[in-house]
């Protein structure tokens, strides 16, 4: 069965293997697999094993916003909580919210908050606040790895999906190079080989494209 929610959600397999479906896209998970939702994400399990141990942490952003505006944020991890989330074309960066092995800190950090959650002792919510701000740092890091792992073979795509965010702004190819940390020259080969086509090639196709859609609107 698949699902929305009005919440993000943290999704950690305790035990289990399987699929996880996310917005018609299969995930294989195992223990130790973690998930980060969106609410508007559509999700599903198909389950191999018996049995599936899934602990899901659900949260609004609010509870921890001013916090997560402070913590640094590389390769758009953190956009899961912008606003225009779904609106930016986010569908080939799903692998960065999807961490098929995690370390036991990050177990910890769950079992922690759920102590925390079920004792409800004195300050018990900002004990939580601090253990989901501490667990999704770890995931970030986590992520991290996943993101550095695929960048190269997914390097185009990387880098339509940056200028599809940040078309509107004054972006150009030291910015592009700046964010996937490759040298400049080296990324415009590698890009052009990928695509057959360049990196100016494509920001003026998105601009212009942007520009005739807003043309079109207003008309």
């Amino acid at each position: 069965r698949l699902a929305q929610r009005e919440f993000w959600k943290i999704s950690y397999v305790a035990h289990g293997e399987g699929m996880k479906i996310i917005n018609s896209r299969h995930y294989p998970f195992k223990s130790g697999s973690v998930f980060f939702i969106h609410p508007d994400d559509v999700t599903g399990y198909s389950i191999k094993t018996d049995f599936a141990d899934i602990y899901n942490i659900l949260f609004m952003p609010e509870f921890i916003e001013r916090e997560v505006a402070e913590l640094c944020d590389d390769f758009d991890f953190f956009s899961i909580f912008s606003d225009n989330f779904q609106l930016r074309g986010h569908s080939c960066e799903r692998e960065i919210f999807c961490i098929p092995e995690t370390t036991k800190s990050t177990f910890r950090l769950i079992r922690a908050m759920e102590m925390e959650f079920e004792r409800q002792a004195l300050n018990w919510q900002s004990a939580v606040k601090y253990y989901l701000l501490n667990l999704l740092v770890d995931i970030s890091r986590l992520s991290l790895k996943v993101y550095r792992a695929k960048r190269r073979t997914d390097i185009a795509k990387y880098v339509d999906h940056i200028i599809e965010n940040y078309f509107a702004d004054d972006i150009d190819l030291d910015f592009l190079a700046g964010k996937v940390n490759l040298d400049k020259s080296y990324l415009c080969r590698l890009y052009r080989k990928k695509t057959g086509r360049t990196i100016n090639a494509s920001l003026r196709a998105v601009r212009l494209a942007a520009a005739k859609d807003m043309l079109e609107r207003f008309d």
